[in-house]
């Protein structure tokens, strides 16, 4: 899902993003937030626009788009699927096919009949040992299917590999869920494995695995044991010739022919390699180069880009080349292309496949020699039949990257990862499945200002329109309006300044770790996923390859200010230079010069501050959800990106789908008052006493209704004024503070107020209601410091009284909060539920919201699954009012 958030920021409107992805942030205040998944494999499925509060006024939410669900039952080419993935013909003339953003695998019969696999459509682990379709899944990638009919699933996400048998139920049969490097020579089930792409399966029954984020391919024999059968656990090209162990790629695909003989394509080297049976690896496609060389001659002499293989009995391979083609090797080594033009599209049904359009991502071959694609910007799976006519056999396609010129919300995007926002409010999207960067200005008309649509490398010193990208997934803009672009797979970053011009401003091209303290164009990059920029012009890179945070400074001389030469966790209070970081996926940097790290493999938010010393602001290493509420440093997380908001808030995309925030970086909070008004006669006074014998750094947050933060004038004991949603306080030892708001306004604004310090703190709040020819009315009420999910009042709406309750939800998502009503001898009047969004407050006389209660007295209790708070004020018929206390 992909959700686009205003926000405020430097008290302006800036955007947040919400996306499958991570997070990022630009200078001068704007981030660019994104829900979480892993780096490589990311799609949206809904696009949401939210407005933010602004002075106040909560705006509105608007759905851009987002695609129907398909229907079972139905002939697949007429359902729509978002993104077609793995794809595995069956024994019965069906094939199935996994939906990575939908999380699901499903099946197409031989009559085109559509049917659910497995997957109950919601990213996650569970089900094992069940049925199938009651499991979930996390992106599943590529299928395969043995003798038997068992159907294997690279459940990408989970980093396992799952197993559907033939009575529909699944299981694990490698790895434990840790996104690490371990286990060979034990159970496959409890090793580990990060990121695993490909699956296959030999006629013994053994599973070999593309263990992509280890660099090595993973064997499963027959009886569960696991083993490293290729790669030395680095990433390049190495060792041809030599024992496949020893050997240096990049694996994404594998097949395994009758022989025994594994194929893995290697596309960030652009060749096939092959591990023959005794272990010795080889190219049999593929010369190196990265320009298509064409057809005819062998495959080890030309260029090819190859992201999936099969292999039929003959010894046929089949290539899912990024040119475009669908390429033929056969047993004489001779390539041709038997599928697709090259021209990115859908085209072609019912005529000849290569006249037709199509990127292809998967491709499989059936025992009566139909060929299956994947095209993926299509959404489709198509069909080459032995005579080579193409057809589409299942989805109904859209998804093509389309709409400049006109209003965003009727344009399509095929993979949009990366977002940033400029100093004017206009949004920069990195669309990863079309190689663009797109542009939403203010009026919100979408454009193109970078990539051609072609995946490759090319254009520099030209317009940023005519230039090739290559799987572009970050961007950032700097003050001045300059873009810049974390182009993945061309190994570099890219730049396009305010005339539209593109250059490289780091990365050769060359995959590895080089270049330190010379001109960054010159330096080697090793997966360069995140990209931010300060208010200096300085660039920042996750160069998550390398396993470092690689710096641009302003004279294009690139450094290295956090990582080793060891991928693992170590360092910290000491130099970041020194300390080892494992899959950093996202940086971010905050006006004070702390760079921030998305230390993905280790389970942390690490921060390098202006001295160049690292330590770990959040997570405690292992992976999983649990700490909201306490030390940041004591949660578990899965961390995919970072952003730092202007107040110091660091916000984390974390692997639970969740935004996790950590309030000021780190100061808990130590208690609340429920109710702020300000404005239209009201006026709120917070008192704050220090008892302690220390100095107490403290902090007060102000949200509104909806958990978005309220900017109110604040006004301190000396004089001293701002508008701000949150204030800082430097308390001496038995000091105290006073703050006070009173707008002048007509109009009131509601919400309440958090309290987070170093040290525990007592104080209360005093609420002044002024009205035309009355007196003043006041009522204080006590600092909360308990947060718990029940909590009742005493109400009394009784001869012109009225009960005034308000609520507030301190967890980190939307809440349902339920009310019971009862009166004085304990007979339940009626129960009621409401909703309250995270960080929200509602507030309500009791007996208008409730009118079961008008003109009763009695207890009202309050429940949730997490943490509330809340105060109560009782209104006399002259409206002057006394506060009514919580009751835990």
């Amino acid at each position: 899902m992909v959700l686009f958030h205003k926000i405020l920021a430097n008290g302006n409107a800036a955007a947040v993003f919400l996306k499958l992805k991570g997070i990022g942030v630009s200078p001068a205040g704007y981030a660019t937030r994104e829900v979480p998944l892993k780096m490589f494999l990311r799609f949206s499925l809904l696009v949401v626009i939210l407005s933010p509060v602004l002075n106040g006024v909560a705006q509105t939410i608007t759905t851009y788009a987002g695609p129907p669900v398909p229907v079972l039952g139905a002939l697949a080419p007429t359902q729509y699927f978002d993104r077609t993935e793995g794809i595995a013909p069956d024994s019965a003339g069906g094939f199935y096919f996994s939906s990575s953003p939908e999380n699901r695998v499903y099946r197409v019969a031989a009559d085109g009949v559509l049917s659910l696999i497995a997957g109950t459509g919601t990213s996650g682990f569970s089900g094992d040992g069940g049925p199938a379709v009651s499991a979930r899944l996390s992106y599943p990638g590529n299928l395969v299917v043995d003798g038997g009919g068992n159907l294997y699933i690279a459940d990408w996400g989970n980093d396992r590999i799952r197993k559907v048998n033939t009575e529909g139920i699944i299981s694990t049969i490698a790895g434990n869920g840790k996104e690490r490097f371990e286990g060979d020579g034990g159970p496959a089930t409890s090793a580990s494995l990060n990121g695993p792409r490909g699956v296959a399966v030999d006629p013994a029954g053994n599973v070999y695995i593309a263990d992509r984020g280890n660099s090595r391919i993973r064997k499963v024999d027959t009886v569960g044991l696991i083993s490293t059968i290729a790669g030395n656990g680095t990433s390049g090209f190495s060792g041809d010739g030599g024992l496949a162990t020893a050997a240096s790629f990049d694996a994404w695909s594998l097949a395994v022919d009758v022989s025994g003989n594994l194929y893995i394509t290697d596309p960030r080297n652009h060749r096939v390699r092959k591990v023959n049976a005794a272990g010795i690896i080889s190219t049999v496609a593929g010369d190196g180069g990265d320009i298509f060389g064409g057809d005819g001659g062998p495959a080890t002499a030309t260029s090819v880009l190859p992201v999936d293989i099969f292999v039929d009995p003959g010894g046929n391979l089949y290539l899912a080349d990024a040119s475009y083609r669908v390429r033929k090797v056969n047993g004489d080594g001779i390539i041709t292309t038997i599928a697709c033009n090259g021209t990115s599209g859908f085209t072609g049904d019912g005529g000849p496949a290569t006249a037709a359009s199509c990127v292809p991502y998967r491709v499989a071959r059936d025992s009566a020699g139909n060929l299956y694609v994947a095209d993926g910007s299509s959404r489709r799976i198509r069909k080459v039949s032995a005579a080579g006519i193409i057809t589409t056999v299942a989805g109904r396609g859209t998804g093509q990257s389309s709409g400049d010129g006109g209003p965003a919300t009727l344009a399509e995007l095929i993979q949009p990862l990366g977002v940033a926002v400029d100093p004017a409010g206009n949004v920069y999207i990195a669309d990863e499945g079309s190689n663009r960067i797109r542009k939403v200005n203010t009026a919100g008309i979408i454009s193109t200002i970078a990539g051609n649509g072609k995946q490759g490398f090319d254009g520099d010193g030209g317009p940023a329109t005519s230039a090739s990208l290559y799987e572009p997934s970050g961007v950032a803009v700097d003050p001045a309006g300059n873009v810049y672009i974390a182009d993945a797979g061309n190994l570099r970053i890219r730049k396009v300044d305010t005339a539209g011009i593109i250059t490289t401003i780091a990365g050769n091209g060359k995959e590895g770790f080089s270049g330190d303290g010379g001109p960054a164009t010159s330096a080697e990059l090793s997966f360069p996923v995140g990209v931010a920029v300060d208010p200096a012009g300085n660039v920042y890179i996750a160069d998550e390859g390398s396993n470092r945070i690689r710096k641009v400074n302003t004279a294009g001389i690139i450094s290295t200010i956090a990582g080793n030469d060891t991928q693992g966790f170590s360092g910290d209070g000491g130099p970041a230079t020194s300390a080892s970081l494992n899959k950093p996926r996202e940086v971010a940097v905050d006006l004070a010069g702390n760079v921030y790290i998305s230390d993905a493999g280790n389970f942390r938010i690490r921060k390098v501050n202006p001295a160049g010393v690292i330590s770990t602001v959040a997570g405690r290493g292992t992976s999983g959800f649990t700490g909201d509420g306490g030390p940041a440093s004591s949660a578990q997380l899965v961390p995919r990106g970072v952003a730092v908001g202007v107040q110091a808030d660091l916000y984390i995309a974390d692997g639970s789908l969740r935004i996790r925030r950590v309030d000021n970086l780190g100061l808990p909070r130590v208690g609340s008052f429920a109710q702020i008004a300000s404005g239209a006669g009201w006026k709120t006074t917070i008192v704050l006493v220090n008892l302690s014998s220390i100095a107490v750094s403290a902090r007060v947050n102000f949200y509104g209704d909806s958990g978005n933060p309220l900017i109110l004038p604040l006004v301190l004991a000396d004089g001293s004024g701002t508008a701000s949603s949150s204030i800082d306080l430097s308390m001496q030892a038995r000091g105290s503070a006073v703050l006070q708001s009173e707008a002048s306004t007509s109009s009131v604004s509601l919400g309440w107020a958090e309290i987070e310090a170093s040290g525990p703190l007592n104080g209360y709040a005093i609420f002044r209601q002024r009205l035309p020819g009355l007196p003043d009315s006041e009522a204080t009420t006590p600092l909360e410091t308990i947060a718990s999910s029940s909590m009742a009042f005493f109400f009394d709406n009784v001869a012109g009284f009225q009960t005034g309750i308000a609520v507030v939800n301190l967890s980190a998502s939307e809440t349902t909060v339920t009310a019971v009503f009862r009166d004085e001898n304990g007979l339940q009047l009626g129960s009621s539920q409401f909703s309250i969004p995270r960080s929200g407050h509602s507030s309500f006389f009791l007996n208008s919201r409730f009118p079961t209660t008008a003109n009763r007295r009695g207890i009202v209790e309050f429940q949730n699954q997490s943490g509330i708070t809340g105060v109560g004020l009782r209104f006399s018929p002259s409206l002057s009012f006394t506060s009514v206390p919580v009751i835990r």
